[in-house]
């Protein structure tokens, strides 16, 4: 009898023990993974960031718009993380967000590629606002900065979101154009969601 009962004490510190060992190493694994995921994401979302950039050395084929503008971007720093959007002079679209997630190919339809292209359109005519870009860094929480691409140069205007969006900033009707895309990309996804 002593002996069963030595062997359930034996049996039950075992599993007192060792079970939460092994609930914390299947924890940790599956936290590996997740951040294995997230990485993934964040190093996509700068992948094609690049690719945005370097466009007019990669691709000479791409239609130029009427103010010789390959790509514009707008990108806003938040809590969350960055949020990208990507107009392309051919009419592609993306929304991508730096923690993971976002939307490509919104261009092909035909309201959200209208509006990017009027979105690129008018950062054309705002030019004058913009500096040339040394570097491309990512916004703060708080700041939007603008690029504009260009065959030969990338220019970049910066300013706090708060004042784009409350009509204190010179290019506020260029970030409200910004925001007719957003919408576009809005009206897509709650129409994907009702399907």
């Amino acid at each position: 009898m002593d002996i069963i009962l030595n062997i359930i004490m034996v049996v039950g510190l075992a599993v007192i023990f060792i079970g939460p060992l092994i609930l914390l190493y299947f924890k940790l694994r599956n936290m590996s993974k997740e951040k294995a995921s997230a990485n993934k994401a964040k190093q996509t979302f700068f992948e094609l960031r690049e690719m945005a950039f370097s466009v007019a050395s990669r691709d000479a084929n791409i239609s130029q718009s009427q103010s010789n503008l390959l790509v514009v971007l707008m990108e806003t720093g938040t809590k969350g993380g960055i949020m990208s959007l990507r107009c392309f002079s051919d009419g592609t679209i993306s929304i991508l967000f730096s923690n993971g997630g976002g939307t490509i190919g919104i261009g092909e339809h035909e309201n959200a590629r209208k509006a990017g292209l009027e979105f690129i359109k008018m950062s054309g005519e705002y030019m004058s606002h913009f500096k040339p870009a040394l570097d491309h860094p990512l916004p703060a929480i708080g700041k939007t900065i603008f690029y504009l691409v260009s065959p030969n140069q990338t220019y970049v205007y910066e300013s706090s979101e708060n004042e784009l969006g409350n009509n204190l900033s010179e290019l506020s009707p260029l970030f409200y154009k910004a925001q007719d895309v957003i919408t576009q990309w809005r009206i897509i996804e709650e129409n994907s969601k009702r399907r």
